[in-house]
């Protein structure tokens, strides 16, 4: 690829590899200066190999002698790598390598000199440069720190011999010359294998995993795609629905013969076309998703998206052969596209397969046809940009020295330019939702108390430097209930407030008051979050072309435009905004608010109730409150309509209706027959408490009028899926 790109180079020039007005000056760390480097060279740059000058470097000689007596100091070196570790001061670390190597005396320089005079005296260079080298010539080879340890420390324990290979590297990496360079530039790779998936036996009395207490709706676990279990049936894909947890299994189709009946394998089952499509996505065309349920109906058994009629078909799936049969009772379901089934008129084209997941769980009724991922259900996998993305977290909290935080670097790289880009914005997008979270759970965490703070600084009293902090803050982020409690504190007390009618400014104020011990409104959160990402420099609605550009289809129009950065915390330019801007301005908030409702409702175990933070919350004033269980089955139902994406305005897109969605209905009416309670009642005194202050309308949250309580003493799992829920 890069040396088609400079062949377009030369070309945009006007200039032919073998031209005499160019010059090419590279350099590389592992080409030869024999023929088959010069072959390199020409077929890489086009340019004829007689015209090329291979310049090498010498190796300096090894010292073989010094590089034996590292081995007498083994305990000193184990004892620096778990110092260096643990960020002891290194002043104190090269005492104790001093008093025990010997080296520059203790007026010598910085203690990276003394150290690197310490290690050289040693014979550490010579030493890791032969442990990490081998062959005839003698070249540079990998080692991992177990294999230097057993080769410079014979006869050590393993344990005790890879401490000291650790502690020798990690000193040396820390090290300088009296130059200010390194003693001995070391790199250092972490290698990390992606997990691909995992695997079933299909069979759920399978006789391969001991001692069960239950049986599951699978068999044994299989970390490679086998052809078949020990206990000799099919092995298939293990996929889960990521809302409810819901066991299904997927499979590769390979035709019978017969429209409606299909063999699975765990694997691409075309030979004839591997490789060229063994990576192929997965599609309906080559892709089928079961579901093995007995005694159970789907939530949804049908359904129509983008034109083709969805269904969840009862299916009979043989465990030995994989045989699966569309229409045939037997014990699941198959995820069914009739029009993809049916025979195409004569000279029409058969469509374009659809996706191989369904967009609605059957067991859960989650909907996420909307929604760029598509499906609910999905494979036991780990992503790449996330997990990128935690390595990088970790790597730049640890690589830094204490106090030069600021000089951290890292570049990441890939040898794909399509992998790089997605990858870019992968990382970008997981960092973004991290930031949000932050700033939603550090806006928690001081809700409530600028309201208090600001009171008693208005009635006079003196404030601690962290309440005049969140004073100030609470004052810039509400100026309106701020003035109610300037004025409900002052001689206008018993005034009419002018934004709360019917009420006096002293009762405005300890009705703000009195709100502080929550649940708190979600826009008053998003306000501070809004605000502490600012404060960062981090646009809040995250890194789109919608967010970042005014003119997103051309790029033109910074959203740092947006905003008046000379205060102290950044504030939205009301005043001075083309149209264009101002729109720009709303989509952004628009985008920022749909991250924190995300966030708040993510599906899994990733939301905030699940991680015990806090949850959705219906007002403590809304009809029902003296009725626990109405109160509970309300917030719950909040949880339901949020994790299913039923949100109001862009950038949602969910559709509203004037009854109950069949999984809320099929909720409540499990919750009213577990308590005694008539259905119809319940749902309907739920519905009036949600639909209350206009929270809720067409069975869509309006997010802005939403609130969120902080989590309390007690925590409660659900004994099907384990994941945690803040209330009954």
């Amino acid at each position: 690829e890069v040396a088609y790109l400079l062949r377009v180079l030369l070309d945009r020039l006007g200039l032919h590899p073998n031209h005499d007005q160019l010059r090419i000056i590279a350099s590389s760390a592992s080409l030869s200066d024999d023929s088959a480097g010069l072959d390199y060279l020409e077929s890489f740059f086009g340019r004829d190999r007689s015209r090329f000058h291979v310049v090498g470097g010498q190796q300096r000689p090894i010292d073989f002698a010094r590089a034996a007596a590292i081995s007498a100091h083994t305990p000193v070196l184990a004892s620096t790598g778990a110092a260096l570790t643990a960020g002891q001061p290194l002043a104190s670390i090269i005492q104790s390598i001093e008093a025990a190597i010997g080296g520059a005396p203790a007026t010598a320089s910085s203690p990276e000199v003394r150290l690197g005079l310490a290690l050289s005296h040693a014979g550490a260079v010579d030493a890791l440069r032969h442990a990490c080298s081998g062959g005839t010539p003698r070249r540079v080879l990998p080692r991992q720190p177990t294999q230097i340890g057993e080769a410079l420390f014979p006869g050590i324990p393993s344990a005790e011999a890879t401490a000291a290979a650790e502690g020798l590297v990690a000193a040396i990496a820390v090290a300088r010359t009296p130059s200010g360079d390194p003693l001995l530039p070391v790199r250092a790779h972490m290698m990390f294998r992606n997990v691909q998936g995992l695997w079933v036996c299909s069979d759920p009395n399978c006789s391969v995993p001991l001692g069960r207490a239950s049986i599951p709706p699978v068999g044994a676990l299989h970390y490679v795609p086998s052809p078949a279990c020990g206990c000799g049936a099919r092995v298939l894909e293990l996929l889960y629905c990521e809302p409810c947890g819901e066991t299904f299994l997927g499979g590769y189709r390979s035709e019978t013969g017969n429209p409606n009946q299909w063999r699975l394998t765990p694997d691409f089952p075309d030979l004839e076309q591997v490789p060229d499509r063994a990576s192929a996505e997965r599609d309906y065309g080559n892709y089928a998703v079961f579901w093995p349920v007995t005694g159970r109906a789907p939530g949804s058994a049908r359904w129509t998206e983008k034109g083709m009629l969805r269904e969840w078909r009862p299916a009979r799936l043989d465990r030995a052969s994989g045989m699966i049969t569309a229409g045939a009772a037997g014990d699941g379901y198959i995820y069914y596209v009739p029009s993809m089934h049916a025979r195409p008129r004569p000279g029409a084209l058969r469509p374009h397969p659809p996706g191989a997941f369904p967009s609605r769980c059957p067991r859960c009724d989650a909907d996420w046809a909307g929604w760029g991922v598509g499906s609910p259900v999905r494979g036991q996998r780990t992503g790449f940009q996330k997990i990128a993305q935690i390595l990088a977290d970790a790597l730049l909290r640890e690589i830094a020295p204490a106090g030069q935080a600021s000089s951290r670097k890292l570049v990441m790289f890939s040898d794909s330019r399509q992998d790089a880009a997605k990858l870019s914005a992968g990382m970008r997008q997981a960092h973004h939702l991290d930031v949000v979270r932050q700033a939603v759970v550090e806006a928690l965490a001081i809700a409530g108390q600028g309201s208090r703070a600001f009171f008693q600084q208005a009635q006079g009293l003196p404030l601690a430097s962290v309440e005049q902090t969140a004073a100030n803050a609470f004052a810039q982020s509400f100026p309106q209930d701020a003035l109610v409690l300037s004025q409900g504190a002052g001689a206008a007390a018993n005034a009419p407030c002018p934004s709360r009618p019917g009420l006096t400014n002293a009762q405005a104020a300890a009705a703000i008051i009195a709100l502080a011990s929550g649940p708190y409104l979600l826009g008053d959160l998003f306000q501070d979050a809004e605000r502490m990402m600012l404060i960062e420099g981090v646009n809040p609605g995250g890194y789109s072309k919608e967010a970042l550009w005014t003119d997103h289809g051309n790029q033109i129009g910074s959203w740092r435009d947006l905003y008046d950065w000379s205060g102290a915390a950044p504030a939205e330019r009301h005043a001075g905004l083309t149209p264009q801007q101002q729109a720009h301005l709303v989509r952004v908030r628009q985008l920022a608010l749909a991250a924190v409702v995300n966030m708040l409702f993510a599906s899994g175990r990733r939301g905030l109730e699940s991680l015990q933070i806090a949850h959705a919350a219906v007002a403590p004033s809304a009809p029902g409150a003296a009725d626990a269980l109405v109160c509970e089955a309300a917030d719950s139902a909040l949880r339901l309509l949020g994790e299913r994406r039923r949100v109001q305005d862009w950038p949602y897109r969910a559709t509203g209706s004037p009854t109950a969605p069949g999984f809320l209905r099929q909720y409540l009416g499990a919750v009213a027959n577990r308590h005694g309670r008539n259905p119809a009642a319940l749902e309907s005194a739920v519905t009036a408490r949600i639909e209350n202050g206009g929270l809720v309308s067409s069975f869509l949250l309006y997010p802005m009028h939403l609130r969120v309580r902080k989590a309390g003493a007690s925590a409660y799992e659900c004994t099907q899926c384990r994941r945690i829920h803040l209330h009954p």
